[in-house]
């Protein structure tokens, strides 16, 4: 009898132990998902994006020199050498006003190839949420079943309260 006692409750420790190394694999996931969505975050654009945002912020620029008497540097270029410091904010401004397709041209041949479009960056975004929340879900039923097994489970900090407080039949 106590041999059979021992053998179930070995059983049950190792359905357990499995059940928390499979909430350990799904919590992995999930925050490698996370940290995949925050880089997506700071990742560059793609390269027509990036000629886009080049011309806008040449443009603005110029229109800042034009109030001031500089939409036609070249008559005044010993002036603005001279007096750069009070003229221009900064490097970028100078050559705004003075060489503008060689501005664009540099900053363009710095560009990477691997930059994303707005699009394809929605996109992928949408896509890891709904990843996230698909694993999260599978983390909450998990946890609830390890619970009524008799286990102690922990929530993540960062769980989506949404999931936490569902009824079963939600998930």
């Amino acid at each position: 009898m106590a041999l059979g006692l021992y053998k179930k409750l070995a059983d049950v420790r190792t359905t357990l132990d499995a059940g928390r190394d499979e909430l350990d694999r799904i919590r992995d996931q999930i925050s490698k998902r996370r940290q995949e969505l925050e880089s997506l975050e700071w990742h560059h654009v793609d390269e027509a994006e990036a000629i886009k945002r080049i011309d806008k912020a040449i443009a603005y620029t110029r229109a800042q020199g034009v109030g001031s008497g500089f939409q036609d540097a070249r008559a005044v270029i010993p002036v603005l050498i001279q007096d750069f410091d009070r003229t221009f904010e900064s490097p970028f401004a100078l050559l705004a006003c003075l060489a503008p397709e060689l501005l664009k041209a540099g900053l363009a041949a710095s560009l990477t190839p691997d930059g994303l479009s707005p699009e394809a960056k929605a996109a992928r975004e949408t896509e890891l949420l709904t990843e996230i929340s698909g694993l999260e879900v599978e983390e909450e039923r998990l946890a609830r079943e390890l619970e009524s097994a008799g286990a102690v489970v922990p929530r993540r900090s960062d769980a989506s309260p949404s999931i936490l407080l569902a009824s079963d039949r939600e998930l």
